[in-house]
């Protein structure tokens, strides 16, 4: 009896020590048309105590994009907004030939600030 109490002791306190040792962290991915539901995602997350400072976060292309205003403190409608501009400055076939990266540039300069990097680097988490 006295071995198994001391084994449901270990066995809980190694559960207990693997819970706190797992960090989770949230991976978004590339793919413009998917910016928006990305956002959204990073809103609803964030809205239910799922992403906070110390979460985690990266992401490719679109989702390096949504992870970047997300963590940047920039509201999601604001960034929602931005790419509709970007998708409307390409032709209405949505073909960028060249409009693309600098519209992408002129909108993440106006939207996440001239010290997004130090947003970043003070960040609990790594955003990558």
């Amino acid at each position: 009896s006295e071995f198994r109490t001391r084994k449901n002791i270990t066995e809980q306190n190694s559960v207990l020590l693997l819970k706190q040792a797992m960090i989770v962290g949230f991976s978004f991915s590339p793919g413009g048309l998917l910016l928006p539901y990305h956002l959204g995602a990073l809103a609803s997350l964030s809205y239910h105590g799922h992403i906070t400072p110390s979460t985690p976060l990266a992401g490719a292309s679109a989702g390096a994009i949504a992870v970047t205003s997300h963590a940047t403190g920039v509201p999601p409608f604001k960034a929602l907004e931005a790419s509709i501009r970007v998708s409307g400055r390409c032709n209405p076939l949505f073909l960028a030939r060249g409009k693309l990266l600098p519209s992408l540039h002129n909108e993440l300069d106006s939207l996440l600030g001239m010290n997004a990097h130090e947003i970043l680097n003070e960040r609990e988490a790594i955003v990558g």
